[in-house]
């Protein structure tokens, strides 16, 4: 049999999504105005997550004050009016970041054949990650908003400097031997890292 290109579905749809929120704001006269049905509901705030723009919606019920929850594409935050959405959708990314960065460096750390001391999942704004001389490893809560191969890639790269405290080649050659596609990653993180950065904007009420 020949040899098979695999596609990143999930990269692949989160890039084209992103490509059309931005013809939209550049080419509003070729995609038109909001019809009125539009016009009578309230716009709804954007938020990536995964790698996907979502739309992040209110919803005003004190019974589930706290709770997010997904929903057709959508991330649903379930407040009181005492809560501020924005706060609760922000704590629970980073829980799910330090759970997901959890288990994602300790299966990698095996693949790899290297051993660190402790994770750390902090609210960097200027770097994805870092790993210091006591192999210790910090990330960045917003990496949970791209999608999981460029998550991956992070986890690689950081647990790469446990045996390459530089980014010499045998460093890059290390990191390929495990993401052969990092160039790849590396390119979304820098073309998409605005809408990673961004701080979490109002929620629309539903």
């Amino acid at each position: 049999m020949g040899n098979e290109t695999k596609v990143d579905t999930a990269t692949t749809i989160s890039e084209i999504q992103l490509f059309i929120q931005k013809l939209k704001a550049d080419l509003p006269e070729v995609f038109g105005k909001e019809t009125t049905a539009e016009k009578g509901n309230p716009p709804a705030a954007k938020i990536m997550f995964k790698g996907t723009l979502r739309d992040y919606i209110l919803v005003q019920d004190p019974d589930v004050a706290g709770e997010v929850l997904e929903r057709d594409n959508a991330i649903c935050v379930h407040c009181d009016s005492e809560t501020n959405p924005a706060t609760v959708l922000e704590n629970w990314m980073r829980t799910l970041a330090e759970e997901v960065l959890a288990e994602r460096v300790k299966m990698w750390s095996e693949k790899m054949g290297v051993s660190f001391n402790r994770i750390c999942v902090k609210d960097q704004k200027t770097l994805w990650g870092s790993c210091s001389e006591k192999s210790n490893l910090n990330f960045s809560w917003r990496i949970i908003k791209a999608p999981d191969s460029v998550l991956d890639y992070l986890v690689i790269h950081e647990l790469a400097h446990l045996k390459h405290l530089n980014h010499k080649t045998e460093f890059w050659q290390f990191v390929e031997q495990f993401c052969p596609d990092y160039k790849k990653q590396r390119q979304w993180l820098h073309e998409y890292k605005d809408n990673l950065f961004t701080e979490i904007p109002a929620a629309a009420t539903k």
